[in-house]
């Protein structure tokens, strides 16, 4: 009997301790279920981040705009926003312009189609971003607002103006609405890019598409490096050559833009080897580079004629005084 109570008071023991374990388990999970844990990937973005409804286009939006709790010091934008005789008559206000469609999201910007007095416009803005990169990429939508309003060219995307309210974190640049996108959205559609063509199959005069875009990319960096003072595009790519419906191509987004005799500010993400490789500061040859990288990237089907591929072949030559000059 002494043994039988002994043996069942040890059974009791174990499954006390058995009942003490799983007690102590279900109130730790529960702990750590409960608990807020670690912070989200993107907290870091909050004081710049977006309307959480900017992705959710409607037909009567309502306007997204970063978080104004940034400190920064805007007075050097502001100073050419505000005070050059070219930019003054080009200030809107943000009731003129009505965002209708999301169209792209980069690293660097936002673009929308707008109405702005009834027409279409492409409006670009500020992507999120942390908090230490917004005071450049605002620096970048400024020159790029600064160089399209000083141009005036047939394949340069025209400047119809800016808007921003006094914090400048808004800032919103309107250029003329471009109906077939980038050149890299045209790249990408299975129909679009049916129509690109280096030959044509009759001889009826008609210039072959992608010969005719070509032509118009060389055109506009031409006309850059023949000013007076040669300005550098610095980030020629199909992301930065906007389409119209007639299919001519004009050459925007000057965020890297620079004078020839400027000192080096800011490196595009596709500048030419030898200046990412740090040997030597951007030239007309390293846009001249990458004109020929575009070029390259025009190449969807394989029928490139050989005369095109010498062309490309000679921009990208590794000696940049050896790449010929985009008059040539």
């Amino acid at each position: 009997m002494f043994r039988f109570v002994a043996a069942y008071g040890q059974l009791i023991m174990v499954f006390s301790c058995i009942g003490l374990c799983v007690f102590a388990y279900f109130v730790c999970a529960k702990r750590v279920l409960d608990s807020p844990g670690p912070p989200a990937a993107n907290d870091h973005l909050r004081d710049t981040c977006l309307s959480s409804a900017y992705s959710i286009v409607e037909d009567d939006p309502m306007q997204y705009r970063i978080s104004l709790s940034i400190e920064m010091d805007t007075k050097p934008f502001e100073t050419i926003l505000f005070h050059d005789t070219r930019l003054m008559p080009l200030q809107l206000a943000m009731k003129d312009m009505k965002k209708l469609k999301l169209l792209s999201s980069t690293a660097y910007t936002t673009m929308y189609v707008a109405e702005r007095y009834g027409a279409k416009a492409h409006a670009t803005m500020l992507t999120p971003c942390a908090v230490q990169d917004t005071t450049m990429r605002l620096g970048g939508l400024v020159r790029n607002i600064a160089f399209l309003a000083r141009l005036s060219h047939p394949n340069i995307v025209p400047l119809l103006g800016f808007a921003t309210s006094s914090s400048l974190l808004d800032l919103t640049v309107v250029t003329e609405f471009m109906a077939l996108g980038t050149l890299s959205d045209v790249l990408r559609d299975a129909n679009l890019v049916k129509s690109l063509r280096w030959t044509t199959p009759t001889s009826n005069g008609v210039v072959p598409l992608k010969a005719q875009l070509a032509l118009d990319v060389a055109t506009a960096v031409a006309h850059l490096h023949t000013l007076d003072t040669p300005i550098l595009h610095n980030a020629i790519s199909v992301d930065h050559v906007f389409i119209s419906s007639e299919w001519r191509a004009h050459l925007g987004a000057f965020m890297y833009a620079t004078y020839v005799d400027e000192p080096k500010t800011r490196l595009a993400p596709n500048a030419a080897p030898e200046v990412l490789a740090g040997r030597l500061r951007s030239t007309t040859h390293s846009d001249v580079y990458l004109l020929g990288q575009l070029l390259a990237d025009l190449e969807v089907a394989n029928d490139m004629p050989e005369t095109v591929r010498a062309i490309v072949a000679s921009c990208m030559e590794l000696e940049p005084t050896t790449r010929p000059s985009a008059l040539e």
